[in-house]
């Protein structure tokens, strides 16, 4: 009677590794490149066990390492090498590639290319790549190829600087530097003391000395710090102060209104004669003021005539820049006579006059102030207390001192004189 096959023992190396019931067995874990011996023995359901099949020997294959990366080339910039090799091949599926500097691993890569950052310019350095695969097994390295970095040259000389002279300033100017590197600006020197970085190829130097001769120079610098070389030294003289003036006269017609006094208007006239600084606008002129008769009302209710000299103490000074004219004139208001109701006499002296001078400030009104037509101006002074006006002194005073008087008057070129 025949009895069915419960399965087959497998054995290693004469160990039992496995039973199964078929009639076929992978054994797994080996080690490549290594002979191994096999039997199988068959057993039926009430254990008995047949002869041992006959034993074979059979061989793992060899696990051959990744080959060789071939090909290995590298692209210098000034900071870096860009590396590329070919790819290697194995059994296994290469899981990478490491790639070393001057003997020492940097870097770990899937792919076949690699850039090495951070190098210094102009330096030798040494690169090779190994591949390892799968299971740890890694290839002869590449061939070892130097790769130099391009040397980082400074920015070139700025040439070509001028200057252009004025009384107190030079402008400058320059041809721009050239640099692998951006240029981030250029230093500028006066007497060999640097004295402004700019980032354009101008720069105005102020702040100098009529009649003085100064040396300039410029120096470019990159965005690595870098500098070039100086460029020529040239040396410039600021010019003359310009003391040349122009005269101009006018006829003034305007009025004064006394803050504290009501139906405080005096009427203005006379005129000016200025003389004008071509180079600066500064100006200073003689102010003439007519005297003038005031119809006055003191506490509203009290009318007062008074005689009105406003007397000069001082030139007047001012500018004209940008079509605006300013002027500060300086002068004493003198109260020679004054009469209440127009008949009472109640001031007769000429010492009768304000105790300090008058400060006027005034500025033009228009959009712009042309010399040659004149012009309205306008604004504010102040009056100090009254003396040499006997008993009035201590009546009058209170109601007139304070500042927020103003002036307004217009400026007309004065005729030519008759020949």
């Amino acid at each position: 009677m025949t009895r069915a096959s419960p399965g087959y023992d497998v054995f290693q190396d004469g160990v039992k590794v496995d039973t199964v019931t078929g009639t076929s067995k992978t054994v797994t874990g080996l080690t490549a490149g290594t002979a191994y011996k096999f039997k199988v023995q068959a057993k039926d359901t009430i254990g008995q066990t047949s002869d041992f099949s006959d034993e074979i020997t059979s061989t793992t294959l060899a696990d051959t390492p990744p080959t060789k990366p071939a090909g290995l080339a590298g692209v210098p910039t000034r900071t870096t090498v860009a590396l590329s090799w070919t790819a290697s091949t194995d059994d296994e599926s290469v899981s990478g590639y490491d790639v070393f500097k001057d003997g020492v691993k940097v870097d770990t890569v899937t792919g076949t290319s690699k850039t090495i950052t951070g190098l210094t310019a102009g330096t030798a350095y040494k690169f090779k790549v190994q591949a390892k695969d799968s299971i740890g097994q890694t290839s002869d390295f590449s061939d070892e190829i130097t790769s130099t970095t391009v040397v980082d040259n400074a920015p070139s000389k700025p040439a070509g600087l001028a200057g252009t002279p004025s009384t107190t300033s030079v402008a400058l100017s320059w041809t721009a530097s050239t640099d692998e590197d951006p240029i981030a600006g250029y230093d500028v020197y006066k007497d060999g003391v640097k004295v402004d970085t700019v980032t354009g190829t101008s720069k105005t130097v102020t702040g100098l000395t009529p009649e003085t001769l100064y040396k300039f120079k410029v120096q470019a610098k990159d965005a690595i710090g870098q500098t070039s070389d100086f460029s020529e030294e040239i040396e410039v003289t600021t010019t003359k102060v310009d003391t040349s003036t122009i005269k101009y006269g006018y006829d003034l017609a305007g009025s004064s209104q006394l803050k504290n006094l009501t139906k405080g208007t005096v009427p203005l006239s006379g005129g000016i004669d200025a003389d004008l600084a071509l180079a600066t606008g500064d100006y200073t002129a003689d102010l003439t003021l007519n005297k003038t008769k005031a119809r006055l009302s003191v506490l509203g209710l009290i009318p007062i005539t008074a005689d009105i000299d406003f007397a000069q103490t001082d030139k007047t000074r001012g500018k004209l820049a940008g079509g605006v004219l300013t002027a500060t004139a300086k002068f004493k208001i003198k109260i020679p006579k004054a009469y209440l109701f127009g008949v009472l006499p109640v001031v007769g002296s000429t010492k009768c006059e304000t105790k300090s001078a008058s400060i006027a400030s005034l500025k033009s009104t228009g959009a712009f102030f042309d010399p040659l037509q004149g012009g309205n101006l306008k604004g504010t002074y102040g009056i100090s207390d009254l003396a040499g006006c006997g008993w009035l002194n201590n009546v009058i005073s209170p109601l007139t001192k304070g500042g927020g008087n103003t002036i307004d008057i217009n400026l007309t070129p004065k005729a030519p004189a008759a020949t």
